[in-house]
This record gives C-alpha cells, structure tokens and sequence, in this order.
C-alpha cells in the first residue's frame, strides 16, 4: 500500500470516472477493513469506527461518508457550477491552482510559526477558498446533474459518567474491541509497533497489548532516548515497566513479515506533506 493509495481528489467534472473505494479503514466486528479486503468481498458496514473516507457509487450517485471523528477530513472547493474534493488539502490545491486564483488564509499561515503553543481553528484552511467539511457531514452526488448536496447526521452524542452503569459498559465493549483486533492484527502479520512513554496514553495502549496476551518479544515496543525534550525521563519511565514485563525495548533484531511498506524518509514525508499540511 503507497502513500498515495489512501488520497482521492475528485471534481465536477471527472465524476463518470468515480468508482466505490475506501480511503482509510473501517473497524468492523473487531476486524481491520482496507480496501484490499472490500476488493476481496469483505461487506462494508458504515460503523463510524476507524479513520476513513468511503465513497460509494450506486449508479448514478456518489455517497461519500466519513468516520464518526472525521479524522481523514474532506476539503471542499467550490465555484460557481464546478466543485472539488479531496481528503488532502495540499492534492486538491494542485489540482486547482493551474485554473482557479487562489488566496493564503494569512491568519492560518501565521498560526505555524508557533503551532506549539496556539490551538488552530477546526474550521480554516490554508487556502481561504476552500473549506473543511465537519464531521457530521455526509456528501451525496447526482452525477448526471453534477449537483452535491450535504446532509448534516445526527450522531446523537451525549456524555456519559464514567462510573456509571452506561460509561462502564461503553468502557468495557472499547476494551474487547481493541484486544481483539491486537490478536487479529498479531495472527496476520509480524508487523507490529508501539509506542511507550511516560505519558498516559501510551500506556493504556501498551496495558491493552499485555492484556491481548501477545508475545512481547514479538513486538516492537519504541521508546525515544535522544536527549530531546523529556524522551531521557519518558525512556526511564519505559525501561522500568520493560524490565517488569520481562521484555526489551527498541527489539528491532526480531525479522519481520508482512505487506506493509518501508518507511522510508521520502515516504513519511510525502505522508506528512500530503495529509499534515493544512490538518
């Protein structure tokens, strides 16, 4: 699967040349979908789990549907007649830039300069023509017509406590969900890498790793000790739950297996280019 594989940008005018793909993944019954396995016969069932954008052409519409977090993001360009979409800012301004003017969002740029330390709007993009579809936003196209309209979905979201019975409930099917797809994830490949920290999260990942019941020694578990930022204490925090675990860290010796690509330098750049830029 190559970087490009998972970016789509698609206009007005090229939509007889649309066809059904799934951009991303969707997590159903615990299973990692991809595109290879909707090709293979997997049936798609819009669960809102995962991290994708699904087009789906039934004769002459198009459905585009996006996860529950809109974590891959849809950008909307529109003028006049024509429209474009895509789910990379950066793909869908080289798709325009040759034919429409387009103009910096100045206050956007300017937020780089210390995206350490502001918030950015969910809203702006870098260009100020186009813009970035929420969430709840599912797109549906007349290609005859070349007519899109856009329905907001009503995920009915509520907060939960929780130590309550519901929030425990929610907490309990999270939990055997991951640890059922780390023990898919484990049979099929040997390709497996995590991350662990000091910090919270890493940790409640790692904890989901151990309770899975996987081999350790079989997996990759990084831990940075370069010096920079808090990585020396992070590492210490790292090496003591490693030598609790009876496991080492940073195992790279381990041979691995799989059709997963290398990432190479050009590759997580292109990556970071393509899908960072502008998100």
């Amino acid at each position: 699967m190559y970087w490009k594989d998972n970016l789509f940008v698609l206009d007005s005018n090229g939509l007889d040349a649309v066809q059904t793909h799934l951009y991303g993944y969707i997590i159903i019954d615990s299973k990692v979908i991809d595109e290879e396995a909707r090709q293979n016969g997997h049936q798609i069932s819009l669960t809102g789990i995962g991290s994708y954008d699904y087009i789906e052409r039934t004769g002459d519409t198009i459905t585009i549907s996006q996860d529950f977090l809109g974590s891959q993001g849809i950008y909307l360009y529109r003028n006049e007649d024509y429209f474009a979409l895509s789910n990379s800012e950066l793909l869908l301004i080289e798709r325009l830039k040759e034919r429409y003017h387009l103009t910096l969002n100045r206050n956007y740029a300017l937020h780089l300069i210390s995206s350490g330390h502001v918030v950015k709007s969910a809203e702006d993009t870098m260009i100020n023509e186009i813009s970035f579809l929420d969430r709840h936003l599912q797109l549906t196209i007349d290609i005859p017509n070349r007519d899109m309209h856009i329905q907001h979905l009503d995920y009915k979201e509520h907060t939960v406590l929780p130590d309550s019975k519901e929030g425990l409930a929610v907490l309990d099917a999270w939990y055997h969900r991951w640890i059922h797809i780390f023990r898919e994830a484990y049979v099929l490949t040997d390709n497996i890498e995590i991350d662990l920290s000091g910090g919270f999260d890493s940790r409640i990942s790692f904890a989901l790793m151990v309770n899975a019941g996987l081999d350790l020694n079989r997996i990759v578990v990084r831990s940075l000790n370069d010096g920079l930022h808090t990585h020396n204490e992070d590492y210490l925090i790292a090496s003591q739950i490693a030598d609790d675990f009876g496991f080492p860290l940073n195992n790279y010796q381990y041979e691995k297996t799989g059709r997963y690509p290398v990432f190479t330098g050009r590759y997580s750049w292109n990556i970071t280019l393509y899908k960072g830029a502008g998100a």
